[in-house]
């Protein structure tokens, strides 16, 4: 979102859900309130950004969970 100059509230109205959840799922990996979205709100992040968010972008990277920062 960053990348398209976009805040919390767009997101918001992109996705169809709340700006507190858009930017819970903006949150480091090791933030402990990063929300994960569910099915639902993952599918309609995948559609309305034609594939440039993916499930994987809401996992940490492997070197993170390796150095133990996140998982």
């Amino acid at each position: 979102m960053r990348d398209r100059d976009m805040d919390d509230a767009d997101g918001a109205i992109l996705f169809g859900c709340t700006k507190q959840a858009v930017n819970r799922m903006r949150r480091h990996f090791d933030d402990v309130t990063r929300l994960r979205p569910g099915p639902k709100l993952m599918t309609a992040v995948v559609r309305r950004t034609q594939g440039d968010i993916t499930p994987a972008d809401f996992s940490p990277p492997v070197y993170l969970i390796l150095k133990g920062v996140s998982a």
